[in-house]
């Protein structure tokens, strides 16, 4: 969010602020679900004003021309001491699970071979 914007201020954000905002989300629509359900709500009355798929460049971008409060995890931006952009982590956390999908009889590539064996270990 821009760091002169009425939420700056606080220290998390709220399931009632985050109804307030325009929204910058990730399009796809079991995350925007995940959402809705952590704020109790119908993804119908969460404030989208845009949707994406694959963000080239900073998201910042989109926060300082005001288009909306882009909602994503904080290692996705960078919070400098010049910046426009400052962010705030949701209270109560949001826990967000992730899935990696390859095909099972896929043919891969040494480096990819390894990848894979190394998140088998982790997951």
């Amino acid at each position: 969010m821009k760091k002169d914007c009425q939420f700056a201020d606080l220290d998390m954000i709220s399931k009632k602020e985050l109804l307030q905002m325009p929204l910058i989300l990730y399009r796809r629509i079991g995350l925007q679900q995940n959402i809705a359900d952590w704020a109790h709500t119908d993804i119908d009355r969460l404030h989208i004003t845009a949707t994406y798929n694959v963000v080239h460049g900073s998201p910042a971008t989109f926060v300082k021309n005001n288009l909306g409060y882009f909602l994503m995890t904080k290692d996705l931006i960078s919070e400098e001491p010049d910046s426009d952009v400052v962010f705030r982590p949701l209270k109560p956390e949001l826990k967000i699970e992730y899935n990696l999908v390859w095909k099972r009889k896929n043919i891969f590539n040494n480096a990819a071979k390894v990848f894979l064996e190394e998140i088998k270990k982790i997951a």
